[in-house]
């Protein structure tokens, strides 16, 4: 059996889709695991992924929020980990990363901050370690180091 075959059976055993209509065309689709919790729930419009997306891992819990407009990510997405600690959060612009991003090791504290415009790295750029203490900082214009990493 191929792998892509392989893919589609495992998908298939694994969770049961449910289809909420408006007006004749699929509104939301919802995954289900066999066990009735969610996989995922996707607003849908004329067949494309548009509005909100939640995704759930095996255990139910919340993984990932995003928001889609025709299938392109447009929208803040946040991501957290299985212990309910939010793992990133940014903003999509027509399936771009803009704006700020900020990330969080497991046990919250922050990660790294970084700032796009449109993909391209703007601004400064910020690393932590675990423990909290500022482990590097650069500056990026136009997508370009700017200047060389400070370490701390």
């Amino acid at each position: 059996m191929s792998n892509v075959f392989k893919t589609i059976f495992f998908i298939l055993l694994s969770s049961a889709i449910h289809f909420a209509y408006a007006q004749g065309n699929i509104d939301t689709l919802k995954f289900y695991r066999f066990t009735s919790e969610k996989k995922a729930q996707i607003t849908l419009k004329d067949g494309y992924k548009n509005g909100p997306a939640i995704y759930w891992n095996f255990f139910g819990k919340k993984i990932m929020e995003a928001t889609y407009n025709m299938d392109t990510l447009d929208g803040e997405i946040i991501g957290w980990y299985s212990n309910g600690n939010i793992k990133f959060t940014g903003f999509y612009t027509k399936g771009k990363q803009n704006g700020k991003w900020y990330y969080w090791y497991r046990n919250g504290k922050i990660s790294a901050i970084q700032n796009f415009v449109l993909d391209i790295p703007e601004g400064y750029w910020y690393t932590w370690f675990k423990n909290g203490q500022l482990q590097s900082r650069v500056f990026y214009r136009n997508g370009k180091l700017e200047n060389k990493s400070v370490t701390f």
